[in-house]
Formats: structure tokens, sequence, C-alpha cells
């Protein structure tokens, strides 16, 4: 028959004719009885050939049928090539989708972690907070991944304007993490502690920064902002207007200046 004909080219690896054949049973049987493999096999070879304008309508095709063994690896597939064509309003809903498809440890952890990069891209804070505390309580997260989960859980508590929680989350990024995301904690550590009028504590967090995370220039010239309110706020002009004139004539960017 014209699938079994698709099939062995499938199982033999010829993509060219796997092409061929599948297109030729999905033209003349549209709604075949095995319009989920022929689709499937169709996606995987015009994937391998880059041929986008086949493999990503064939891939949604086995996405929109009834629950199979194709599924679960076609919606991970599928929300893969979404996030990389930065469609990220596509790639979250696939990723949400594998989450309740899938029963492989290894997938669902792509999944996790692939929503919460998606919802940062959306600029979502309560969705992102939500895959990174998943991330955070998993014990099998990489190390890299694990920091990733922790900036964003951080950011998204600022955002939330969770000024407290917020707090306590960059407090754990200076902790755990290394190098510009070390940094970031620092300034937006020193932000919090001028905004609850601890100035003398957000001073220590700058110059801690500064000391020890010299060359991230942007978060070196941000604090330095904090540093002058702080020196404002505690009635010492001089230092203030010194710190800023620093600021201006380093020139580091207009947005600061």
């Amino acid at each position: 028959t014209m699938y079994n004909t698709a099939f062995d080219y499938y199982s033999g690896n010829n993509c060219n004719e796997t092409m061929s054949a599948s297109s030729s049973y999905l033209r003349k049987f549209p709604d075949g009885l095995f319009l989920v493999q022929a689709n499937y096999f169709l996606f995987y070879c015009a994937y391998k050939a880059k041929k986008d304008d086949v493999s990503a309508p064939a891939l949604e095709r086995v996405v929109n049928e009834p629950r199979s063994e194709y599924s679960a690896r076609s919606i991970s597939m599928l929300a893969s090539i979404k996030y990389a064509a930065q469609d990220y309003a596509k790639a979250l809903f696939y990723y949400e989708q594998l989450l309740g498809f899938s029963e492989e440890m290894a997938e669902l952890r792509k999944a996790q972690i692939g929503a919460m990069r998606c919802a940062v891209k959306l600029d979502i804070p309560n969705k992102a907070l939500q895959f990174a505390d998943v991330i955070l309580t998993d014990e099998r997260s990489e190390p890299e991944i694990k920091s990733e989960a922790l900036l964003v859980r951080a950011r998204s508590y600022w955002q939330l304007e969770d000024v407290n929680r917020a707090h306590q989350a960059y407090t754990e990024v200076k902790a755990q993490t290394k190098g510009e995301a070390q940094a970031e904690a620092s300034y937006y550590i020193a932000k919090i502690q001028n905004l609850n009028g601890e100035f003398e504590q957000s001073n220590a967090s700058i110059f801690w920064m500064i000391d020890n995370l010299p060359s991230y220039q942007k978060w070196r010239f941000l604090s330095l902002l904090v540093l002058a309110d702080n020196y404002v706020k505690t009635g010492d002009n001089f230092q203030a207007n010194y710190t800023l004139d620093f600021v201006i004539t380093e020139n580091y960017s207009a947005e600061i200046v």
C-alpha cells in the first residue's frame, strides 16, 4: 500500500522518498487511517532537509489529532521550533501542553525550562515565577539552570513589586551565583536597602560590588546612582555631587547619565 511504501522509506532513512511517498498518501487520503504517521514521517524528513514550510504544518497536524505515540515528541519538537522562531506565545502554549502529555522526566524538565523562558520573553512575571519555583524544587536541575531560575525568580518578584521577596531572592542569587548575575543581585539589594531607608547597609552593598565585581560596568554605574541618593538622604551633599560628577564624566551610557 501507499502507506507501507512511506513507512519502508522512513524506516530505511531514505528521506527524499519518504517525503514523496508520505505526501502522495496524504493527498489521496487526507483523513486516512495513517494520517498521523504519514504526517510525522513527512515532518521528520522535511525538518532534516530544512524545509520549514513543509515540516511545521505536518507537525501541527500530528499535534492536533487525538493522542498517539507521536504526540509527546511532536509537541516537544513544535515547542522548540516555535521558540527558535521567536514565536514565544505559541512556544509557551506547546511547552505547557507537553507538561500534560509527556511522562518522561527529561521532557518534563525541558518543558518547564522552556515555559519559564517563554514567560520571561513575553513579560509574564507570574508565570515565569511559577516555573522558576518548580525548577528550583527539582533537585536534579543542573547548576546553570538553577542559577537561571534563581535570577528569574528574583526579577519576577521585583516586577511584581513584592520588594521583601525580591530582596530575599536576590540575596540567594548573590550567594549562589557568580559573574553578572551576582553584580545584578548586589545592585538590587542595595536598591531595596535604599528604599527601606537602610542607607549604611546599602552603601556597604555597593562598595562590596565595586570592589569584588568591577568589570560589570552597567551595574556599577547604576549602583553609583543609588550611592548618590544615599548620600543625599543622609545629608552628605558634597559626596553626592562628587559621585554624580564622576558618573557624568565617565559617560558610560546616555540612559544612566
